[in-house]
């Protein structure tokens, strides 16, 4: 079991623990907006096309796909047009 096994994480994000430790993964129901793949980059991330998901420092994620609280949402999610 992993420290970061059941985070919650806002509507249409999955977030499960990396391939290494300290790593999380964090998968979009749908392509996220251009600013959320910009802070995501920024903040170390990277894409990795063969699983389909982001990676990075759990440490550095964003606090609103942590928690959905913390602003209501993750912003420009699109969930019903798919981008």
């Amino acid at each position: 079991m992993s420290a970061f096994d059941g985070i919650a994480g806002a509507p249409g994000v999955t977030i499960r623990p990396g391939r290494r430790p300290a790593i999380l993964e964090v998968v979009f129901a749908a392509k996220p907006a251009e600013t959320v793949r910009s802070e995501l980059k920024a903040r170390g991330f990277r894409w990795a096309r063969t699983y389909g998901c982001w990676y990075g420092p759990a440490e550095r994620l964003p606090d609103y796909l942590a928690d959905p609280s913390s602003t209501g949402h993750a912003p420009d999610i699109d969930l019903v047009n798919g981008y």
